[in-house]
């Protein structure tokens, strides 16, 4: 646990980041970006079924309410949406959540 301990260490010291969620509506994802958001190092941006992200938020008891959240269906695409809100510096890194690992490189690359 030392390793961990050693990386959370490093992150308080920097400023919060932004963090373009591809295919957000997983219930792992949304559990591990809330930990994130709620320890205040990064500032999540949503992006996948703005319903989904509801309904397993509420499930996990997981406060969405003051997250970005960006509504697309496709998960193509929201890979695309997450990749040109960094390149346009509205987010500082991409998570990757529920797609295919292929298609969040083709978006990248």
């Amino acid at each position: 646990m030392q390793y961990f301990d050693a990386i959370e260490s490093i992150v308080r010291l920097r400023t919060s980041g932004r963090i373009a969620v591809a295919a957000a509506h997983d219930d792992h994802v949304l559990q591990s970006i809330w930990e994130v958001y709620r320890k205040g190092y990064a500032h999540p941006i949503l992006i996948g079924d703005k319903e989904k992200i509801f309904t397993i938020a509420d499930t996990l008891g997981v406060d969405v309410s003051s997250m970005t959240i960006i509504k697309e269906m496709d998960e193509r695409k929201s890979a695309e949406i997450a990749v040109t809100l960094v390149q346009n510096g509205e987010a500082d890194a991409i998570m990757k959540g529920l797609l295919q690992t292929a298609d969040l490189l083709r978006a990248v690359l």
